[in-house]
């Protein structure tokens, strides 16, 4: 992610407006992790009500 912010820089954006899609970029990707951890969770964890 680094990496595209210094890119965007040297291309001239606004830096308040990069910082802000690469935190929605980082927020995305850990919430996938976390849905797939969530989901590996709950397939080795199986409840049963009788």
């Amino acid at each position: 992610m680094g990496e595209k912010l210094v890119a965007q820089k040297q291309a001239g954006r606004p830096i308040k407006l990069m910082r802000m899609k690469i935190a929605a970029l980082g927020a995305r990707l850990l919430f996938r992790e976390l849905v797939k951890a969530h989901e590996s969770y709950s397939s080795t964890t199986s409840t049963t009500t009788d």
